[in-house]
């Protein structure tokens, strides 16, 4: 994750370092902003989850002074809110995914219907045609 978004890494670390020695909703909010940029910069979930990870490895080898169990648990917190919008992303996703193949089915089902009302009316045509020969 260094490499590939060096400058969102850097606000990710730091605004994790902030919310870990300050945990106030403040550092929530800045938290869900940063999985709207991680979003925007088309992240997959397992990019933030290893850009997440590796903020908090580099952390905690600066953060002694806080208990590892508190600091893992806050940190967890965090990254809920960062990664919410990326899940609420895949599932806007999935449910319009849902919708297309609802909408898909119906339309091979009136493309079927219609179909065999064209089929239909060509018979009728056909034995009209028919009949207006036998009348003539």
């Amino acid at each position: 994750m260094l490499q590939k978004f060096p400058k969102l890494f850097r606000e990710y670390r730091s605004t994790l370092k902030g919310y870990l020695n300050d945990s106030h909703s403040t550092g929530l909010l800045a938290a869900r902003r940063l999985g709207l940029l991680a979003l925007e910069s088309k992240l997959a979930t397992l990019d933030l989850a290893r850009m997440h990870e590796e903020a908090l490895i580099f952390l905690m080898k600066q953060q002694a002074h806080l208990r590892c169990e508190e600091m893992i648990q806050r940190a967890g917190c965090f990254f809920i809110e960062a990664i919410t919008p990326l899940e609420e992303s895949h599932q806007n996703a999935n449910d319009k995914s849902l919708e297309i193949q609802i909408t898909l089915e119906k339309l091979r089902q009136r493309s079927s219907e219609l179909a065999v009302a064209s089929q239909e009316l060509k018979v009728e045509i056909q034995r009209r045609i028919s009949i207006e020969k036998a009348l003539e």
